[in-house]
């Protein structure tokens, strides 16, 4: 039984178990997520909290509490306390304490004392609590300052202690291919040194290839026919991929190549045209041994 049924996003009407379970392997071809990287691969030093003012009022002293969260930063952690900072008063005596314990007590102020600078350790939530004990009007200034990895500083962290593979990430649609097999030699590289066999990784290498195609049709004027040839070629590897590796992992190989091939804004935006231009259109399920020959 021939079904006709889209394959980024329509539905497959009047389909046998089998056909559904073809579409679903096919479907997971659509973009999950995609990181997309900076050139630069370096911490930056960010507030964490603040620059946030308190100033005495009147009335009774009553501390003052706040909490921030350093979940996703790194040491040093850095406590900066400037006084009178609004162009109000300097305080004469205050109590600072992060998490409990005392970072500048009363007699840390006076007025020769403007600003305070403290290494600190911090948890993933910290509470910072204030209490001015000079004159009215008087005020402090706290900022807290830690290391914020970047996205591409994190990648770049993976990518030597070899947790992922190091990948191409310059503005080049297609990358580096120097042996011109349509496929990243990054991505060549990476596939080769699974523990995968032979035909397990030629079936890896004509999907990277087929999402290459799609890209390329994304950003050129590519015919309705030739748009159906892409969408038929991308079929085609993922049932390859299904053909040779069992049905529990196979999904998530056609995954991890689809994020290793569509691993840069140019890239991604190239596929999500691809995918655009496909919208609402079908093409016929593969059937028998679509795996390339090596």
């Amino acid at each position: 039984m021939n079904i006709r049924c889209a394959l980024e996003t329509s539905t497959c009407r009047n389909a046998t178990r089998d056909d559904l379970r073809w579409r679903a392997r096919i479907v997971m071809l659509t973009i999950a997520a995609v990181a997309f990287v900076c050139q630069a691969a370096q911490a930056q030093n960010t507030a964490l909290f603040g620059p946030e003012a308190f100033v005495r009022h009147t009335g009774p002293v009553e501390p003052v509490t706040r909490t921030f969260s350093a979940e996703n930063a790194t040491a040093p952690f850095t406590v900066l306390i400037e006084s009178g900072a609004l162009d109000s008063g300097q305080v004469s005596s205050a109590v600072v304490q992060l998490n409990g314990a005392t970072l500048a007590g009363a007699s840390a102020f006076n007025k020769q004392v403007r600003r305070i600078s403290l290494p600190v350790e911090l948890r993933s939530l910290n509470t910072l609590t204030v209490e001015l004990r000079s004159a009215p009007g008087s005020s402090i200034t706290v900022t807290v300052f830690g290391q914020v990895q970047t996205v591409a500083a994190a990648l770049a962290r993976l990518e030597a202690t070899q947790q992922i593979p190091s990948l191409d990430r310059t503005a080049s649609l297609l990358g580096r291919d120097n042996d011109g097999n349509g496929v990243r030699d990054d991505l060549d590289s990476y596939i080769q040194g699974l523990p995968d066999t032979t035909p397990q990784k030629s079936a890896l290498r004509q999907t990277s290839k087929a999402i290459s195609r799609a890209m390329q049709a994304g950003v050129a004027n590519a015919t309705p026919s030739e748009l159906r040839e892409v969408s038929t070629t991308i079929a085609r590897a993922v049932h390859c991929v299904w053909h040779q590796y069992d049905s529990a992992i196979a999904g998530g190989k056609v995954t991890a190549i689809q994020k290793l091939t569509v691993n840069t804004p140019e890239r991604f935006n190239a596929y999500e045209l691809y995918n655009t231009k496909r919208t609402g259109t079908s093409s016929r399920l593969p059937r028998g041994d679509t795996c390339d020959t090596p």
